[in-house]
């Protein structure tokens, strides 16, 4: 399930104030912080973590150009077919998106 595009900045937000869910913390805690970005969203734990993976794929088709050690989370890797999708959706949702996604970056003044 894929949220509104107008909930997207609401949806980073609400992951942004939880850093254990994209930061190395207890899993308990982050399982916790799961379901309640899910029940902001009125979406299952499973359907809050797939939307979050896919954001943070896109953040990385942002930025081809820096290394994966730029980068504080990277998803699992997608099937191959699917990249250049990936890639236009980054490009399109970079102007909106790009700055609200700049903590998952190790170093956020790298950009």
């Amino acid at each position: 399930m894929t949220l509104h595009h107008k909930l997207l900045l609401d949806f980073v937000k609400a992951v942004q104030i939880r850093p254990e869910v994209y930061e190395d913390h207890n899993a308990k805690d982050a399982e916790k912080a799961w379901e309640v970005i899910a029940d902001q969203f009125e979406i299952t734990v499973s359907d809050a973590k797939k939307q979050w993976l896919e954001l943070v794929r896109i953040h990385r088709f942002m930025y081809l150009d820096l290394p994966d050690e730029a980068f504080k989370v990277i998803a699992p890797k997608e099937d191959p077919r699917w990249q250049t999708a990936t890639r236009q959706t980054a490009i399109t949702l970079a102007h909106f998106l790009q700055n609200d996604l700049k903590f998952l970056f190790k170093d956020e003044t790298i950009i």
